[in-house]
C-alpha cells in the first residue's frame, strides 16, 4: 500500500556471502545476512532491532529456525523449531 512501503538493497559480497538491508516508510529497518554452506545448504540471519533475531539453517533435508525476541539489549525466550523433509 501507499502507507506501508519498503526498499531492500541486496549485495552479493562474494560467492558465499550476501547482505540485504531493508528500510521501511515507517522508519524501521532490518538487516539480512546469508551464507552459502555449499550443496544448497545455507545459514540466513535477520536482525530487526528491538523486535527479533531470526536464524534459518538449511542442511540438506533438515531446516532449523530460531527466533529470539529482542528488547533493547536483552534477548529472551528463544523459539526453536527443527523439521525434516521426507519424501516417500
Amino acid at each position: 500500500s501507499r502507507d506501508a512501503q519498503s526498499v531492500t538493497v541486496s549485495q552479493q559480497i562474494d560467492d558465499k556471502n550476501r547482505v540485504a538491508p531493508t528500510l521501511t516508510s515507517s522508519g524501521s529497518m532490518s538487516l539480512e545476512y546469508e551464507r552459502s554452506l555449499g550443496d544448497d545448504n545455507s545459514l540466513t540471519a535477520t536482525l530487526k532491532p528491538n523486535e527479533a533475531i531470526d536464524v534459518e539453517w538449511k542442511d540438506a533435508s533438515w531446516t532449523a529456525n530460531i527466533n529470539m525476541p529482542v528488547d533493547g539489549t536483552s534477548i529472551e525466550g528463544a523459539n526453536v523449531s527443527i523439521k525434516r523433509e521426507v519424501n516417500f
